[in-house]
């Protein structure tokens, strides 16, 4: 018999033609607290306004606070790290800008956290671009190259680049010892 699920159970189909249904388990089990619990009548009110935020508001809200959570804004704001750290170079006694904390994968200085989190949501957007280039049907056909082509860079660039800010945070990441 083929099954096709629907809202009640599963519709077996036999070899002659008849629909038969049997109710799942699953089903069973989902609807079993409603047998012992009764669902309040309750009459909910929303506020209707007229005005409603748009598409793009709203995924440019979620899409800023995606930033700010992959970027550590959570950590810098308990631990408080610098933006920038120093390193005095030992031959000459410089004192030089250094904007990665070497050596610590749980640590991190705010500029470093800021621009892995902005190379996570490039790579976000190209994936997000290669989606609108397959999805609708009514692009251009150069609009359409644009857009793969655009995702497949962004792509890239944020791969490369994150790999090389690993890299610089643990020089002895992914390199063969013997």
């Amino acid at each position: 018999p083929i099954s096709m699920p629907i809202s009640k159970g599963v519709k077996q189909v036999s070899a002659d033609g008849r629909a038969e249904e049997n109710p799942s388990f699953l089903m069973e089990f989902a609807a079993s607290p409603f047998l012992v619990f009764r669902c309040p009548n309750m009459k909910l009110r929303f506020v209707s306004s007229k005005w409603r935020p748009s598409n793009m508001l709203v995924f440019s809200a979620i899409f800023f606070l995606y930033f700010l959570i992959v970027s550590g804004s959570i950590y810098n704001y308990t631990q408080e790290p610098p933006f920038m750290g120093h390193q005095r170079d030992p031959a000459t006694g410089i004192v030089r800008p250094q904007s990665f904390l070497r050596g610590r994968v749980n640590a991190q200085y705010v500029g470093e956290g800021m621009a892995a989190g902005f190379l996570f949501c490039i790579g976000g957007l190209g994936f997000i671009f290669l989606e609108i280039s397959q999805s609708h049907g009514l692009l251009p056909k150069n609009h359409r190259y644009l857009l793969i082509i655009s995702g497949l860079l962004f792509i890239l660039v944020a791969y490369n680049l994150t790999s090389l800010f690993i890299r610089i945070k643990i020089p002895s990441y992914m390199k063969e010892t013997a």
